[in-house]
């Protein structure tokens, strides 16, 4: 079974009739980090290749495009939010309050909980997004 996150912007490449490209098609294996684990080179020719409309997926998508030196001309943030709570999921990763956890549980969060956070502080995509579409998902998804 696909993360949710994977299955819908596919569909919705195949909906719109747009090429899709997927971020983690271009990761490197093992590394800690995300975007610095990103062949950006062969991103870039891709997307370069690529036959518009071209459709994005991919965490720390503004971060990657700011690296690449590309804008968007539309940029949907998928907000997962809790089946029954309601709460937007990954408010304590993006917010802090994750990792305020961390440290008062004497831990260290991992490289890419830190990355996700610096990125949400950095470049707020949820609330710089054009569209926010909020995707109920249980606690595992």
């Amino acid at each position: 079974l696909q993360p949710l996150r994977m299955i819908l912007p596919a569909s919705a490449g195949k909906s719109f009739r747009v090429q899709y490209l997927d971020l983690d098609d271009f990761l490197a294996k093992g590394k800690d980090m995300y975007v610095d684990a990103l062949d950006l080179p062969r991103l870039k020719s891709a997307i370069e290749d690529a036959s518009l409309p071209l459709y994005i997926s991919g965490v720390c998508l503004l971060e990657v495009c700011a690296r690449l030196e590309i804008t968007l001309d539309a940029h949907i943030y998928l907000k997962r939010m809790g089946t029954e709570t309601k709460i937007w999921q990954d408010e304590d990763e993006a917010l802090g309050s994750g990792l305020k956890a961390y440290e008062r549980a004497g831990c260290q969060p991992s490289s890419l909980l830190n990355e996700m956070h610096n990125y949400h502080l950095k470049y707020q995509p949820h609330v710089r997004a054009d569209h926010v579409i909020e995707i109920a998902c249980g606690a595992s998804d």
